[in-house]
């Protein structure tokens, strides 16, 4: 509770207390917020701009390193209260030189691999404002009519009329379509661009132990422990965006059913729209989709 008073821009949701390992610690998870922003989304996730922010006294030049320091003072001084003293441990030096390099490069790559995903969730959240909260009313403008003239031997000719099947929406509506996909083919190149990052994202226990420089063998297994579960849990957000994919496609095929009338012409619309996906982004996972449901479709009339 001290901490998010001290931090209101530091939104804490986890922490988890390690006591099976050979230094018990504490793993304080949070997602710095930072407002203000007059481009994209009012506010976005930024740790310097979150922290200067709540604490305009901090050394702009260096402000995680103050702000760092700051809590750790804290913390030694409610140690000190109840009669504990901090023991301050000195730095070692690598084993080897590759061992240094080998952890440097992946301080590096974690470095880049979070701002990418700080910079896809604000992505995301943008993309997210076209897709439409609530049902919206697509009612056809009129009926496709075909009209043949044939002539007769004697008399006027005869005119006949009939429907096609298809349906004439206004190009509003079809824009309020194209919306929808157009914001399922960005849901669909962000998961691509995850899927081939392969990332990871470091833990604050790693900031803290870059900043001690300690380098002993057991904590760097600790490491690589943290970092495979944060993989995981990345994984498991490529397989969310993959999700929310599926979501807007079927959003985009109850949009046309609904407002359709007859199987033939919620089938005729439904492809045109994804054609018109097709156009843009050849391959597309909204294409796979469809053909999925399609194949499906063939393999149960066989069945029959």
């Amino acid at each position: 509770e001290d901490f998010e008073k001290r931090n209101p821009n530091l939104k804490v949701y986890n922490a988890v207390i390690h006591n099976d390992e050979a230094t018990p610690h504490m793993h304080l998870n949070f997602v710095p917020v930072a407002s203000g922003y007059k481009r994209g989304l009012e506010k976005q996730v930024s740790f310097d701009r979150a922290i200067i922010q709540q604490d305009p006294a901090l050394d702009k030049t260096r402000p995680f390193d103050d702000w760092r320091e700051k809590e750790v003072q804290l913390l030694e001084e409610k140690l000190l209260d109840r009669g504990i003293e901090r023991k301050l441990v000195g730095t070692n030096s690598y084993k080897d030189v590759n061992e240094y390099k080998e952890k440097q490069d992946l301080l590096n790559e974690i470095a880049v691999l979070e701002g990418k995903v700080d910079e896809k969730k604000n992505e995301f959240l943008a993309i997210s404002k076209n897709v439409p909260d609530k049902n919206l009313v697509l009612k056809p403008k009129r009926k496709e009519i075909k009209t043949e003239v044939v002539p007769k031997m004697f008399g006027k000719p005869e005119i006949h009329q009939k429907e096609t099947g298809n349906y004439v929406f206004t190009p509003k509506q079809m824009e309020q379509l194209e919306t929808i996909v157009t914001a399922a083919v960005a849901v669909k190149k962000d998961y691509e661009r995850l899927q081939s990052m392969n990332p990871v994202i470091e833990n604050e226990k790693l900031r803290e132990e870059v900043y001690q420089k300690t380098n002993e063998n057991y904590k760097l297994k600790n490491e690589n422990k943290e970092l495979r579960s944060e993989n995981r849990d990345l994984k498991d957000l490529i397989g969310d965006l993959r999700h929310e994919v599926g979501l807007l496609y079927q959003s985009a095929k109850d949009f046309v059913k609904e407002r359709t009338e007859g199987v033939r012409a919620v089938k005729n619309v439904f492809k045109e729209l994804v054609d018109k996906v097709r156009e843009r982004n050849p391959g597309s996972e909204f294409e796979r989709l469809y053909k999925r449901e399609k194949a499906r479709e063939r393999d149960r009339g066989m069945e029959r």
